[in-house]
């Protein structure tokens, strides 16, 4: 057993609507607990083996973004190092990484 969240934590997690929860409940997809004062809790465990654990959590995502103002700077590999540099502190700092941009000016 897991740990127990509320719709509104699943949603910020999950980015699940309170709908998709209920309709998932009443197709037997999910089994919700209910509190003493009739509110609904999910199992987290359970949530993520129905979705697979591909949604994507929300936070601790970002884009990178490496910029040299000329092609002699380019061809020096200092755009390269520039992407490595932000890809190692993007992973020492635990942000995924969701796209990579790079430019020469």
């Amino acid at each position: 057993m897991g740990k127990y969240l509320t719709a509104k934590e699943v949603k910020e997690l999950y980015n699940l609507h309170i709908s998709t929860l209920h309709r998932w409940s009443k197709e037997g997809i999910i089994h919700p607990i209910k509190t003493a004062g009739g509110h609904r809790r999910y199992d987290e465990s359970e949530l993520l083996a129905v979705m697979g654990k591909t949604v994507e959590i929300k936070g601790n995502r970002c884009a990178i973004y490496a910029r040299v103002s000329t092609k002699k700077q380019a061809d020096n590999g200092n755009l390269i190092r520039q992407l490595e540099r932000l890809q190692g502190i993007a992973k020492r700092r635990k942000y995924v990484v969701v796209a990579e941009y790079q430019e020469v000016a």
